[in-house]
């Protein structure tokens, strides 16, 4: 009997002319806008510069910040208090002030004391661009004791080295799409219509693959087949889950509205927004 069902399930798939179009075109949007748009990294900070000290080592600073890739040096002001009226206008978000006696201190007592001021408007562009220009500042100046007192240390990361975005944001999404695909696809049918999804899981998550190798050119440092066995595990548990509120909603729409409310849950608990 199950085996009649699958069929007919498998046949109304194919006359469905949505699913299939689903299948394709969810992984491929998902996959290649999010990690290019949905991700912390700020960046065309712009940023004006009162430069009192006029340096050597003032000049090797603000090289040093304007080669980051983070800023735009848009403005080079004689003053405070003109520097704060480009940034009411919005000319600029971040303001860097260079005391007079910086290359003296620096030289000397081995620290630098320097004034950042953040607009707060934009909350995570300040934030974000103050604590660049930060770690830029106190890199500058380990680098020049380093310099002064023995060798440098240089940190290697082994997983990502380059730090980019995509490489944390794909496994995260590739795992959300199987949560909506074969979780919330099956809470709006029963049992005959889960195998089906089961076995669409498993073409989402290759598509999947796929792209992130042409994109990214991301691919497993494992084996595959790990990863489908587990992922099959996976599928079978949140297909479940999916047939719970299938069977535990009176309408359509209640097992929508609880598929929502659980998936955005797992969504914020996995990690990809908020440490685990």
């Amino acid at each position: 009997m199950l085996k009649y069902l699958i069929e007919k399930e498998f046949k109304q798939i194919k006359r469905n002319s949505f699913l299939p179009r689903l299948v394709i075109m969810f992984p491929l949007v998902i996959m290649v806008l999010i990690p290019l748009v949905a991700n912390y990294e700020v960046k065309n900070i712009n940023l004006t510069l009162i430069d009192n000290d006029h340096s050597s080592l003032s000049r090797r600073l603000i090289h040093k910040i304007t080669a980051s890739g983070y800023f735009i040096l848009t403005e080079v002001s004689a003053s405070y208090e003109n520097s704060l009226k480009s940034m009411e206008q919005d000319y600029s978000d971040i303001i860097l002030v260079i005391p007079f006696d910086f290359e003296k201190k620096l030289m000397k007592e081995r620290i630098g004391d320097v004034q950042i001021a953040a607009n707060a408007v934009n909350g995570t562009k300040g934030g974000l661009g103050s604590a660049y220009l930060s770690a830029i500042i106190q890199n500058f100046i380990t680098d020049l004791n380093m310099g002064l007192t023995g060798p440098e240390i240089i940190p290697r990361y082994r997983y990502n080295p380059q730090l980019s975005y995509p490489i944390y944001m794909v496994p995260a999404l590739m795992v959300m799409l199987l949560i909506m695909i074969c979780g919330f696809l099956p809470a709006l049918n029963i049992l005959s219509k889960l195998i089906p999804y089961w076995l669409i899981g498993f073409v989402v998550m290759t598509i999947c693959f796929i792209i992130a190798r042409i994109v990214y050119s991301l691919s497993p440092a494992g084996s595959l087949l790990t990863i489908y066995v587990y992922s099959f595990i996976f599928i079978l548990g949140i297909s479940g889950f999916g047939l719970v509120v299938s069977n535990y909603s009176n309408t359509l729409q209640q097992a929508m509205f609880m598929m929502f409310f659980f998936v955005i849950t797992f969504i914020f608990l996995s990690g990809l927004y908020t440490p685990v």
